[in-house]
């Protein structure tokens, strides 16, 4: 098992140590096809309004393959 403060141990890892990443400002925007549907647009205004309100521990379950990740980045681009 591997933590975080730890190097990868493949010769082919292209691992860079965060401080070394290059941060851009800017808009978060998502490129996708794709948009919201189904229960995403509900769960990304239920998700922001409960972020809005200073919740800190939230949790967005869905099974494999619901849209979990693509939701929570629909929801940072706002």
């Amino acid at each position: 098992m591997a933590f975080a403060t730890e190097h990868p141990v493949l010769a082919h890892s292209e691992y860079r140590p965060v401080d070394e990443m290059v941060r851009v400002g800017g808009r978060f925007e998502v490129v996708s096809p794709h948009a919201p549907a189904g229960d995403q647009p509900a769960a990304i205004e239920e998700l922001e309004r409960r972020v809005r309100a200073g919740e800190r521990d939230i949790v967005l379950l869905g099974a494999t393959g619901t849209g979990k990740s693509a939701t929570t980045a629909w929801l940072i681009e706002r």
